[in-house]
């Protein structure tokens, strides 16, 4: 079985270090820098599961997991360097 790691972030140099540890553990892994691109997928695999900057240039990581959630109960995980409670509590709710 092979597990596929979907990676969103803006900034180049933190997706690209995140996605060659990610496959240093021996598992897949898709580097995205825009959300938009990433949503014209028509699914996403799993077992895996997608790592989600909050802070992103267009749409917000709430925004993609929204989207995300309506086709996919694929895991999640919102990261951010500006996080807060409201957003937090947010994410857990999706």
């Amino acid at each position: 079985m092979s597990y596929r790691v979907y990676v969103i972030d803006d900034d180049d140099q933190f997706r690209n270090s995140l996605c060659a540890l990610i496959e240093s553990v021996g598992l897949q892994v898709d580097g995205w820098g825009n959300p938009e691109d990433l949503l014209k997928k028509s699914s996403l695999h799993r077992p895996g599961c997608v790592v989600l900057d909050h802070r992103l240039p267009v749409l917000s990581g709430l925004e993609v997991l929204r989207i995300i959630r309506k086709t996919s109960s694929i895991p999640a995980i919102l990261i951010s360097a500006y996080a807060d409670v409201q957003t937090a509590v947010a994410a857990m709710e999706m």
